[in-house]
């Protein structure tokens, strides 16, 4: 069922709920001032109402539990493996088309995620190499300037180099 006739069915499920809602206040209003007779009727209109509403109320909380609630559980749950670092988590929610893109979009979210996290750590492994070739140099130099410091004179100077 696609999404649109799925928020059309909830759509016309909740009006008929409204309606039959309605109908049942109406029934308890009109029953008031009613002969016995048409009071018995009215009395077996209400039950046929208030059965006919409970049913309702429960399809459209399984129509809504199951469309709407699980998929954001099922987004929720993603989210906190993502917090815990588990960036290789997926997520299936292949109901319908839109679920079915909202999911495809949401693992393209996760493996950039995780790309980003791979190439951070071998970043950082570049960066560490390059500033201990750096320290290196910098040793170098420093032994040079100390050298040209200790030397007294330029006979001095030239016989350590």
């Amino acid at each position: 069922m696609r999404s649109q006739s799925k928020s059309l069915l909830i759509t016309v499920l909740t009006a008929v709920l409204v309606a039959a809602l309605f109908l049942l206040a109406l029934s308890s209003y009109l029953e008031l001032n009613l002969s016995d007779k048409a009071r018995d009727l009215a009395s077996w209109a209400i039950l046929v109402f208030s059965i006919f509403a409970i049913f309702l109320t429960a399809l459209l909380y399984y129509l809504f539990r199951r469309h709407f609630l699980r998929p954001l559980n099922e987004v929720k749950s993603w989210v906190n493996n993502i917090q815990l670092g588990q960036l290789d988590t997926r997520i299936t929610l292949s109901d319908d088309k839109e679920m079915e893109e909202l999911s495809v979009k949401i693992n393209m979210i996760g493996e950039k995620l995780n790309s980003l996290y791979m190439n951070m750590d071998e970043e950082i492994e570049l960066q560490t190499e390059r500033i201990a070739q750096k320290n290196k140099s910098l040793q170098v130099l420093y032994d040079v300037a100390a050298s040209i410091n200790a030397s007294r004179d330029l006979n001095d100077l030239l016989t350590r180099f």
